[in-house]
């Protein structure tokens, strides 16, 4: 597979990814501003970028209406498996275009991510008992 993101934006996504999971959406804009300079003009990173946005908005507005941000529990491993399979098949899916798979592909970096962070907290907690 074609690497399709550099190092230097998978550093701004993971930066990007913390800061809203932290709801520090103001850090968070500033990274996707920088993103935005930086990623390609292929279809996929346009999905890519696109699901970004919508990341950004979905938390801004706090609005229920924004399906996949509503179906994310960021404390529940099991939740966040769930929604990642339903993702992980349609990034995967022949019929998609690039678009779709880069935006799909978004949220499946953002659910690993927060796979990674529960992984991390219960690491910690454990380690203190």
């Amino acid at each position: 597979m074609i690497k399709l993101i550099s190092r230097k934006e998978s550093t701004l996504i993971n930066q990007f990814f913390k800061f809203i999971a932290d709801r520090k959406l103001t850090d968070a804009g500033r990274k996707l501003e920088r993103l935005g300079q930086t990623m390609t003009e292929k279809q996929w990173s346009r999905g890519y970028y696109n699901a970004l946005q919508g990341m950004s908005l979905a938390f801004k507005s706090r609005d229920h209406r924004y399906v996949y941000i509503s179906q994310i529990d960021s404390d529940d491993p099991k939740k966040i498996n769930s929604v990642r399979r339903k993702f992980l098949e349609q990034s995967r899916n022949p019929l998609q275009s690039d678009f779709d798979k880069g935006f799909f592909t978004a949220w499946l970096d953002y659910l690993r991510f927060l796979k990674k962070s529960i992984s991390k907290k219960m690491t910690s907690y454990n380690e203190s008992l």
